[in-house]
Formats: structure tokens, sequence, C-alpha cells
């Protein structure tokens, strides 16, 4: 027990002279840093893209030989493949309004097939069959738009 507490004063009293010779150091550090801080100047740089400016490449390129050159290619590879996959959205987009397009040239076509049938059982005496497959047919369109704008509102949603 007196063992520990002879290391403990011992550590308590080279902690007070490191106390002190850190407060002289301050002293004269804060001495020197109050004529340097008057010529002191921060530049701050900074640059958004994928290619550094030329200062920055030269920096990389003396650091590690062969670097710029390797950045450079690695901006043109990013910049393929974003222009890759532009192309694919708009392959996609196109690919998807040929479709609507098809299955609203089929629904009006189905139509106007439905709705000539409908007119020739009028014409021909079965005009409540007519009328009720007319209406169950205009009913089922109005439907299937509602239903597809629901569900393109709720896809926008998420």
């Amino acid at each position: 027990m007196e063992i520990l507490l002879e290391r403990l004063f011992r550590t308590i009293a080279s902690m007070q002279k490191n106390k002190k010779n850190i407060k002289n150091s301050a002293q004269t550090l804060s001495a020197k840093d109050a004529r340097i801080e008057n010529g002191l100047s921060v530049l701050e740089q900074s640059y958004s893209g994928p290619i550094p400016p030329p200062a920055f490449l030269k920096a990389y390129e003396e650091i590690v030989p062969g670097s710029a050159n390797r950045i450079l290619s690695m901006a043109e590879k990013n910049s393929d493949h974003s222009i890759q996959m532009d192309k694919e959205q708009i392959s996609l987009a196109h690919r998807h309004l040929n479709n609507q397009q098809r299955g609203q040239n089929y629904t009006l076509i189905c139509f106007v097939i439905v709705a000539g049938l409908s007119g020739y059982a009028i014409h021909k005496g079965y005009s409540t069959a007519g009328i009720a497959v007319l209406i169950s047919e205009i009913v089922a369109l109005a439907g299937v738009f509602i239903c597809q704008k629901y569900i393109a509102h709720k896809k926008i949603n998420n």
C-alpha cells in the first residue's frame, strides 16, 4: 500500500513539473505566434466535377506518377456510362409509350366493334340487351382508365 502511495505522489509531482514546463513553452510559443499571425494568410480551394483543376492534376502526378491519366480515364468512363444510361432510359421510355399507344389503339378498335354490335342489336329489336352491353362497355373502359391513373399516381408518390 505504501508503495502505491509513493508512486502516486511521484506521479503527481512530475505532472506539476510538466505543467510548469508546458506553461513556459506556451508563453514562448504565444509570442512567436503573435509575430507569425500578422503575416499569415489562408487559401482555400475547391472544385466540383469529375476532373480536378490542372494544378491539382499536376500535384497528383508529382505524388503518384500516372495518376493524372488515371483520373482523366476514370472521368471519361464515368461520362460514357452516364451517356449509355441516359440512352437506355430514353429507349425504355419510348418502348413504354409505344406499348401504351398500341393498347389504346386496340381498346378503340374493340370499343368500336362492341358499340357497332350493340347498335345492331338495338336495331334488330334487342334494345335492352344492346343498351346493357353498351353501358357495361363504357363503365368497363372508365374503370380501366381510372385504375390506370390511380396506379400511376401511386407509383409517383412511392
